[in-house]
């Protein structure tokens, strides 16, 4: 199956058509490439300019610390509310249970 690829300019864009030869005839693809909106891309630009990078290897591994200790006390603190509920319904099953005692 005999094809070819060729590449031109289409202005603003450099556009590439592959021709597939088959049995059923002659197959044609062109690809554009994706051209991103300007306006976002200034936007992210100036985002990452804004961001002050952190400029010491202390400051890095100190914001590396809190990061993980962040997540630690999520997790911590997930499971403290995960056993207070637990608490609080086994004691709401408790109290069901001795309203009904005398049946």
């Amino acid at each position: 199956m005999p094809s070819t690829f060729t590449v031109f300019f289409e202005d603003p864009y450099w556009v590439g058509v592959l021709e597939i030869a088959g049995p059923d005839g002659v197959r044609v693809r062109a690809a554009r490439p994706y051209r991103p909106n300007p306006k976002r891309l200034a936007r992210a630009a100036a985002r990452e300019q804004a961001a002050r990078p952190l400029s010491t290897a202390a400051q890095e591994a100190l914001a590396r610390s809190f990061a993980q200790a962040k997540t630690e006390n999520r997790a911590a603190a997930k499971r403290r509310r995960a056993a207070e509920d637990e608490r609080r319904r086994s004691r709401a099953r408790e109290k069901a249970k001795a309203r009904h005692w005398g049946r």
